[in-house]
């Protein structure tokens, strides 16, 4: 039974999302301060870290950046009735947090614990990408069971030291603009035999191949969340038999 931390320092809030949560089977034990929950995650295992950014004298950021530090296999979700700012948001891809705007049903917390609790199993994806074509991609990606890692340089891509090798490199074509083929050939030569995914508009078929690089409709892989998260486990699938 998967055991969740809450964190938010209004009493109404707690004794909410403590009620609706337990209703759908999970483990709930709550804190009302950002150092509060550190004490806790440091006595206990958790497997959701659920906070309220506006508190004080510690913000859910900064919990967040704490227990991301202490406890990297931690899923993190992150609550504002305020909305998120967008300056914010690579502070929140950094640290691999979700989040859910108040107010919100218990369904779609439920659904967002839940890929949280399944971020990762099937291993990782590198992506390539602009931030707002990453914050769909990593929708898809994260709903599919992997976990993203963000390649910043297309020039530099090689493979995590820690010799757990990600099952494929997702890239946003719009990023590579005219040099798209010096920079496939580079991919191709920095991690050959994985297979490479790039998302271009164009016409005709949904998927096709471009010698060794996957092509799909970028359009209808950011807007069709079913068919992308499909079609993402169909290609990195294929590629380990």
């Amino acid at each position: 039974m998967p055991r969740i931390l809450v964190v938010d320092d209004e009493k109404n809030v707690l004794k909410t999302l403590k009620i609706g949560l337990k209703r759908k089977a999970f483990q709930v034990y709550e804190a009302a301060t950002g150092q509060e929950a550190l004490h806790k995650l440091q006595d206990e295992h958790f497997d959701i870290l659920l906070s309220d950014i506006r508190m004080k004298p510690m913000d859910g950021y900064t919990l967040a950046e704490n227990a991301r530090l202490a406890h990297p296999g931690l899923g993190i979700i992150l609550m504002s009735a305020y909305g998120f700012e967008e300056n914010q948001y690579t502070t929140m891809e950094k640290l691999s947090c979700s989040r859910i705007t108040k107010p919100f049903a218990i369904d779609e917390l439920i659904n967002l614990i839940q890929r949280e609790i399944n971020k990762g199993r099937q291993g990782g994806i590198m992506v390539l990408g602009d931030i707002r074509s990453r914050k769909s991609i990593r929708e898809v990606v994260e709903a599919a069971g992997y976990h993203m890692i963000i390649v910043n340089d297309v020039m530099q891509v090689n493979l995590p030291s820690n010799n757990k090798q990600p099952r494929c490199l997702l890239v946003d074509g719009e990023s590579l603009n005219e040099e798209r083929i010096k920079y496939l050939n580079s991919i191709d030569r920095s991690i050959p035999n994985m297979p490479v995914i790039l998302l271009a508009r164009k016409e005709g078929n949904d998927t096709q191949s471009d010698q060794s690089v996957i092509i799909l409709d970028k359009e209808k892989f950011l807007g069709d969340f079913s068919w992308a998260e499909s079609t993402l486990r169909g290609i990195v699938c294929a590629a380990s038999t």
